[in-house]
């Protein structure tokens, strides 16, 4: 089960992390797609979660559906609060 999270809205995009700091333009993964398969915990959630953080379009894979959804909803949640 893989669920697709936008999560690249340019209006919406942060440039500065939570300490106020410019984030890093080497890291810019606007208009990319990253498919993360383990996405539902441990260090493949902590992947999903700053790829998504970096402006990519997160593709998150598990074999449990309920915590793909979980995470999706939990990166929409980050996303619209500035990632903060």
């Amino acid at each position: 089960m893989a669920l697709y999270l936008r999560a690249a809205w340019p209006h919406l995009r942060r440039r500065h992390d939570s300490a106020g700091l410019m984030a890093s333009s080497l890291f810019d993964l606007t208009g990319k797609v990253a498919l993360v398969t383990g996405a539902t915990r441990g260090i493949g959630r902590s992947i999903a979660t700053e790829m998504a953080r970096a402006g990519a379009q997160v593709v998150i894979s598990s074999n449990e559906a309920q915590a793909c959804e979980r995470v999706s909803e939990d990166l929409k949640r980050c996303w619209r609060a500035g990632w903060h």
